[in-house]
């Protein structure tokens, strides 16, 4: 049984070895690829190319895409596009102009933000579209128009009757507007034909009327005026009447008006409407008032800054002493920055260098003195104060971040031109993050 077994497993042996010669055999006839061996890593530093960039669009396509901007009627859009367009120079304008000839009839969105463009800058050479415009459907185009319009003065003269007819219409702000137009006009045809619009109209219209006709002047105006003044039932038109008398250098309603003053509370709408009339036309009767109510310190800043506000048509003479002591240490901001703003437009004497002077107050006991200085600045924008402003910022440091935004946006409105590398150097450091404030959030909107 072993011997059998032995035999056997000699002869299967025998087979497989066999079969193993003749697949190599056959095998070795086939042309099979040895195996590849393993791949070495070796670091190489292959250079890239350049990167292809899109060449930038010609200045024709740069208009065409702000115009296309500037007819999407996005608030955000259109801001944008009329900056680009004011840089753009005298090629732009033209290219506003020419869209907005073109598009009258077809698209008022652009012939609105058109008309806005060309109200920054009007030339005699816009009268045409503004013609246009005005025998078109659309009232905020019209409303553009007319003001553009009046912007030019005596070249629209050819469309005084269109004008007229806009002047006694009842939808507001067209016939103020329109009437603002014949204004400027000046002309008799015009002024003839503001007084009838001014008649025609009702009480809240005829009020705003009386006041555009005081800028025409003339003794049919005044007259006109006059019988208006004397025939006007309703109190708030008849003190509109009586305003226009005034800026008409007419002294007519002038004992009316100190009788309702004395007649009405402080405080009352009425009141304050004919204290503000009398201070503007110089009134020495409310002179004593006003210097009361300057110097409440029981009222708000606010209300007493107002009032002081209403001392600007007196001679110096008269207020300098009340803006001195306005302009001390201790007083609220409010009221010391529009006190040291006034003493400087009366010329008076020393105030623009103590306005200066502010700017360098030393130490946290200066800060107010630092406000003060850099606000009243920033009002008068006057170019004299661009140095001693980069030197007040050199000297403050980090020491005072809201005085410094202050000086910032008051060196910018000064157009101090060597003070214009100063602040950006100072917004490229902000590190503020965007929309929280800082630097660049306080002067670049300026």
């Amino acid at each position: 049984m072993s011997i059998r077994r032995a035999a056997v497993s000699l002869f299967v042996a025998l087979v497989v070895v066999g079969l193993f010669v003749a697949l190599g055999q056959g095998l070795g006839g086939l042309d099979v690829p040895a195996t590849p061996p393993d791949p070495v890593f070796r670091e190489e530093t292959v250079p890239e190319p350049p990167p292809v960039l899109e060449p930038p669009p010609d200045m024709d396509a740069r208009r065409a895409f702000w115009l296309r901007m500037l007819s999407t009627g996005d608030e955000n859009d259109v801001q944008w596009s009329v900056a680009q367009i004011r840089r753009g120079g005298e090629p732009a304008r033209d290219a506003v102009l020419g869209a907005a000839q073109r598009s009258v009839r077809s698209n008022p969105a652009l012939i609105q933000q058109a008309l806005e463009v060309l109200l920054h800058d009007p030339r005699p050479g816009d009268f045409a579209l503004a013609r246009d415009v005005l025998e078109s459907s659309d009232p905020h185009g019209v409303s553009r128009a007319v003001l553009l319009l009046s912007a030019l003065g005596r070249d629209a003269e050819p469309v005084a009757g269109r004008l007229a007819s806009l002047a006694a219409e009842r939808e507001y702000p067209r016939p103020q507007y329109a009437l603002a137009a014949l204004v400027r006009l000046g002309t008799p045809a015009a002024r003839d034909d503001a007084l009838d619009a001014v008649s025609l109209v009702d009480a809240p219209q005829r009020a705003i009327g009386y006041i555009a006709l005081a800028d025409l002047g003339g003794p049919e105006v005044v007259a006109f005026l006059r019988a208006a003044f004397e025939s006007e039932t309703d109190p708030g038109t008849r003190l509109s009447a009586a305003e226009a008398l005034l800026r008409a250098k007419d002294g007519t309603p002038r004992a009316w008006l100190r009788e309702e003053l004395a007649r009405t509370p402080p405080g009352a709408t009425h009141h304050e409407v004919v204290l503000r009339v009398l201070a503007a036309d110089g009134d020495p009767a409310v002179l004593a008032g006003i210097s009361s109510r300057v110097g409440d310190e029981l009222d708000s800043a606010a209300r007493r800054a107002r009032a002081l506000e209403l001392l600007r048509p007196f001679p110096l003479a008269d207020i300098e002493p009340l803006l001195r002591r306005s302009s001390r240490p201790g007083e609220p901001l409010e009221l010391r920055v529009e006190a040291w703003h006034l003493l400087v437009l009366k010329d008076a004497t020393g105030a623009w260098d103590d306005v200066l002077g502010l700017l360098g107050a030393p130490g946290a006991a200066g800060a107010d003195d630092r406000r003060v200085g850099a606000l009243v600045a920033g009002r008068l924008r006057r170019e004299s104060a661009g140095p001693r402003l980069v030197a007040a910022l050199r000297a403050l440091g980090t020491l005072d971040p809201e005085a410094r935004s202050l000086f910032l946006r008051a060196l910018l409105l000064s157009g101090h031109v060597p003070g214009a590398e100063v602040v950006v150097e100072a917004v490229a450091r902000d590190t503020t993050p965007f929309g929280v404030g800082g630097v660049g959030f306080e002067v670049m909107s300026v």
